[in-house]
């Protein structure tokens, strides 16, 4: 016999539905109740012991509030436009509602991954990652995803962007989370996004050379003289000695989360492209000035600077980066390239993990000591 809700899990359940409905609180389901996956039936309060849902009896004025008021929230979640999502720290699903599924066009089922079967391998890896910073950090976020919905073509894929909030304790512990998820297909339609156009790199999920390389084209060629595209050239200094040291597992493992972090540095619009063993190229669109260029780079440096927790060790992260960036729209995709290969170059000579921005000067720096 399950023991009735404690007033932390009665302080969790209630602020899911502050998110909705304001400050008027509510119960929610334990994971494994009735409400996972399916339409919430009304509660009885007999049910109590058997599923934790009220600490009254029958007939207490108390409980029929609150039965009233979770089933107000059944009824909101229901009639939104937008799919709702509440899991547990654990990525369980306490609650979805028969929007989502439209939306998503995935089976369902009691986990969060198996929710998430149908966004598009492109953006699944964003996607996680903003999960599991909503559920290990409590960080907010909004994404945009693709989604091909079961049995569908890439004709029939769609674009939706998942709302993120954190639900915590009265510790401030984080407990959960709640998505929200629109179908926003028709208003992204006209967008340009080479980045979902190309090919992707097996390993990190990033765009492959050819892919990033047309991106590159695709905004030097399109771009005017008030927002240029930069270039970003990343390179890890400490990648041979994971390999060398930890075998190939670990470089590749090592690989994937210097992919998630960049992923997380960079705009929603910008292409992050992995060119060959650990060299990464970051596109970057509308730039208005070389000083904005290097702000986003030393955003990337930063992310890349923590160190990086393996599946059997602890090793460190820091990357060699150059930037370049175009001043007019005379600058050839040819020439940004060298220019961000110069950068990189002489900030892995400084050896500092900072990034350099590609001035003239730098091509008569002789070129850096053999490691």
């Amino acid at each position: 016999m399950a023991a009735p809700a404690s007033r932390r899990d009665r302080s969790r359940r209630d602020q899911a539905l502050r998110h909705f409905l304001g400050p008027t609180p509510v119960t929610f389901p334990e994971p494994g109740g009735q409400i996972l996956n399916d339409t919430v039936r009304p509660v009885d309060t007999h049910e109590v012991e058997s599923e934790g849902r009220f600490e009254a009896g029958p007939g207490d004025p108390d409980a029929q509030a609150l039965r009233a008021r979770a089933q107000l929230l059944e009824r909101v979640a229901e009639a939104l436009p937008v799919g709702v999502l509440h899991v547990d720290a654990l990525r369980r699903v306490l609650y979805a509602n028969s929007r989502l599924h439209e939306i998503l066009g995935s089976p369902g089922g009691a986990t969060l991954d198996e929710h998430l079967t149908t966004v598009i391998d492109a953006d699944r890896a964003r996607a996680d990652r903003a999960f599991d910073a909503v559920l290990l950090d409590g960080v907010d976020s909004d994404i945009d995803v693709g989604v091909e919905p079961v049995g569908a073509d890439t004709s029939g894929r769609r674009r939706c962007t998942i709302s993120l909030r954190a639900l915590t304790s009265e510790g401030g512990e984080v407990t959960g989370a709640v998505a929200c998820v629109a179908d926003v297909t028709e208003s992204g339609a006209g967008r340009d996004e080479p980045r979902r156009h190309g090919a992707f790199d097996a390993l990190t999920r990033c765009n492959d050379r050819a892919s990033t390389l047309a991106a590159l084209e695709a905004m030097v060629a399109g771009a005017d003289a008030e927002a240029m595209p930069a270039v970003i050239s990343v390179n890890m200094d400490h990648f041979k000695g994971v390999n060398d040291d930890h075998g190939r597992a670990a470089g590749d493992e090592f690989l994937g989360v210097v992919a998630r972090r960049l992923h997380g540095a960079v705009r929603e619009d910008d292409i992050v492209g992995r060119m060959g063993g650990d060299e990464f190229l970051v596109v970057c669109s509308r730039i208005a000035t070389a000083a904005a260029a290097v702000r986003k780079a030393n955003t990337i440096a930063d992310s890349l600077r923590h160190e990086i927790q393996l599946k059997d060790i602890r090793v460190t992260s820091q990357a060699s980066i150059g930037v370049a960036w175009s001043s007019g729209p005379e600058t050839d995709v040819a020439t940004l390239l060298a220019r961000a290969d110069a950068a990189r170059r002489e900030s892995k000579r400084r050896g500092a993990g900072r990034p350099v921005l590609f001035t003239p000067s730098l091509l008569l720096e002789p070129p850096p000591a053999a490691p």
